[in-house]
């Protein structure tokens, strides 16, 4: 069965974790990009994931500014917060 091996859902247990982590380091972070953005607190703040050539970016779309989102995930970490 496609999507039910030990490893398909390690793999996407992994990647849930990965995508939760960068949306809490981001809302932690939310100051420091309205500082890079020069936004105030009453102006919208959108911060999208996006993937290119292997490497994950962060940027906010409506100025087109990436931001290079280096974060490392250790494997047993990832696997233990998923449970």
């Amino acid at each position: 069965m496609s999507g039910r091996s030990f490893l398909d859902v390690r793999d996407t247990d992994m990647l849930r974790c990965f995508l939760d982590s960068c949306q809490k380091w981001v809302e932690a972070n939310e100051d420091n990009f309205r500082a890079a953005l020069k936004l105030s607190p009453s102006d919208e703040l959108s911060i999208k994931m996006m993937f290119e050539n292997q490497e994950c970016w962060l940027y906010e779309p409506v100025r087109r500014v990436r931001f290079a989102l280096v974060q490392q995930i250790e494997s047993n970490e990832a696997l233990e917060e998923a449970q």
